[in-house]
């Protein structure tokens, strides 16, 4: 599927989540295996860094049981990673983008120093 199709069907589907389908993009076109993740709430506090260790692929079953049952506005989309650290890191200012996948960009390093031990 091209972005296009993509953005398309997003917007029909999911139509209170305009800017959604870049994400759902990135997840499944632009992180590769060996990328890092991190795992935020909000825009300046990280939960933990990890790295991706396979594809994307979609599981209805899994996404069920992490949702606690069928709910329209669960996802069965899923990459697999490594924790490499699970501690909670707070920055004290705006890091992280309102997507919920992006790039670092300029804070990636300052992420990583937070989680130094996590295998750089």
């Amino acid at each position: 599927m091209d972005a296009a199709t993509l953005k398309r069907e997003m917007k029909i589907h999911y139509p209170d989540e305009p800017g959604g389908w870049r994400s759902v993009w990135a997840f499944y076109q632009k992180m590769r295996v060996g990328d890092y993740v991190v795992a935020r709430t909000g825009r300046s506090t990280a939960l933990g860094i990890g790295r991706v260790t396979s594809s994307a692929y979609k599981d209805d079953v899994r996404g069920q049981e992490r949702a606690g049952g069928y709910h329209p506005w669960f996802k069965s989309h899923f990459r697999n990673v490594e924790w490499l650290s699970t501690k909670q890191e707070e920055f004290g200012h705006i890091v992280f983008a309102i997507a919920t996948v992006t790039q670092l960009g300029t804070h990636l390093e300052e992420v990583l120093a937070g989680y130094n031990d996590a295998g750089r």
